[in-house]
């Protein structure tokens, strides 16, 4: 954990990183991208996957509801994920 003094100097840090070292701070900018960019995917499939499963239930199509609660699962999964 950091400290009070150290939690104020973070943005000093920042600042001096962003003014110094671009190639480095690109690289957490790409990476912070890629996460946004995979959560809304994940998101998105997530929605779709519940959609076939309740209008699959509601036909009486239980393997196609049975795959939408596969892919709901997985689309959880993926948004529970933390990269390290």
């Amino acid at each position: 954990m950091l400290s009070d003094a150290e939690h104020q100097r973070l943005p000093e840090i920042e600042t001096a990183f962003r003014a110094t070292d671009r190639a480095f701070v690109r690289q957490f900018e790409r990476s912070r991208r890629h996460q946004r960019a995979r959560r809304t995917g994940a998101l998105v499939v997530l929605i779709l996957g519940a959609m076939v499963t309740v209008l699959a239930l509601l036909a009486g199509t239980t393997a196609v509801a049975v795959l939408g609660v596969i892919v709901t699962t997985a689309a959880v999964c993926v948004l529970e994920h933390r990269p390290r």
